[in-house]
């Protein structure tokens, strides 16, 4: 399985960016990680470790000088997708539930896809103590069925860390 992740240089930009400039100063690092390896958390762990190892190391400079060439060459041959999943998680979301008259009862977002991007794109995020997790694909690649399927096997995974 094909993913990337995004390494934050704002940090290391000299001279420091002050915090009310908005630019994007990130890294993407691309990871390959065997699927048949095991359960889903050998998978995660074996993830999780690939993603730790290439920052402890200093990978994501490296992968923002490779970028540009890699979006060209992904670009131009068309012949592979960047990933096969994308999963953006963006933790608490600072929004308060109400605003005088106006009620926020829920917060959704998505990950664009696209036909380089990855089949199955997921946003995360939590809002007023609850998960929100929605979902995109292309019907190019696969059907609601298999959708589902996917949809439901994640939430299986969840109920059985939670139960």
């Amino acid at each position: 399985m094909r993913t990337f992740s995004f390494a934050d240089l704002r940090p290391y930009v000299t001279p420091p960016l002050p915090a009310e400039n908005l630019g994007l100063f990130i890294s993407m690092m691309r990871y390959t990680v065997d699927v048949n390896s095991g359960d889903f958390w050998s998978l995660v762990r074996d993830l999780h470790q690939k993603i730790y190892d290439s920052l402890k190391s200093g990978d994501k400079f490296v992968a923002a000088i490779m970028v540009e060439g890699l979006m060209k060459m992904v670009t131009r041959f068309n012949s592979f997708r960047m990933g096969t999943s994308a999963l953006n998680y963006t933790g608490v979301v600072p929004v308060q539930t109400d605003y005088g008259m106006t009620k926020v009862v829920g917060i959704h977002g998505f990950v664009s896809a696209y036909g380089l991007g990855p089949e199955f794109a997921s946003q995360a995020q939590l809002f007023n103590d609850r998960l929100f997790w929605d979902f995109t694909y292309l019907e190019e690649d696969m059907d609601e069925g298999m959708v589902k399927a996917i949809v439901d096997e994640i939430k299986g995974i969840l109920k059985s860390v939670i139960d």
